[in-house]
Formats: structure tokens, sequence, C-alpha cells
């Protein structure tokens, strides 16, 4: 009867030692990038053939990503992080990074590409 089991509350952690850690939210983060690149740069080559200007829209996308994710955590999450200095607000590392946040950074990345 286990193996019908859910286990609702996973380690976080994928790898994790003194020095170094893995989340399993880091990697699908870092997979979903790895995986969307390979379709838009299939997709470019396709159509109209591969230019710099799809690593570009990566770049502005992976830091819309992690500058969005971080804020949309520490804004819903952990405001707290605010009163002990503006600058704990750009370590990734620390505690999290929310999704919903990371999606709208995407939309801003893109929009300041864009523009």
């Amino acid at each position: 009867m286990l193996y019908f089991s859910f286990l609702w509350h996973p380690d976080i952690y994928l790898f994790e030692n003194n020095v170094f850690s893995i989340s399993w939210y880091s990697l699908l983060f870092l997979s979903g990038f790895i995986i969307g690149r390979f379709i838009v740069v299939r997709s470019y080559k396709l159509e109209k053939g591969y230019d710099l200007t799809v690593d570009m829209q990566m770049i502005y996308m992976v830091l819309g990503t992690l500058i969005g994710s971080r804020m949309g955590h520490v804004l819903f999450y952990e405001p707290e992080i605010l009163k002990r200095g503006y600058l704990e607000l750009f370590f990734f590392w620390k505690s999290g990074l929310a999704s919903h946040g990371a999606a709208i950074g995407i939309l801003l990345g893109m929009a300041v590409y864009s523009y």
C-alpha cells in the first residue's frame, strides 16, 4: 500500500553539502532556460537564420527572471528583508525566488529589450 502514498514535503535540495547546494526549483529554472533557448534558436534557424539577437534576448530574459523572481519573493513573502538592507535584495542564493515575480520580470525584460 505504500506504493500509492504521496510525499507532500519532499526535500528542497537535490544536492547539498557545506559549500554548494542545488535546489529543485533552481534546477527547473535552469532547465527552462536551456529548453527555451533550444526551441527559440531552432525556430530562428528554420525561419530566417540565426543571429545574435537571440542571445541578447536570452540575456535580458535571464536577468529579468532572476531580478523579477527575487523581487517577487521579497515583496510577497519576506518583506522584512527590505528592513535589513537593500543589498540583501540581490542575494539570490540566500532565500527564495517566486515564479510569478519571474513572469513579471520576463515581461519587463523583454519590454526593455524591445525599446
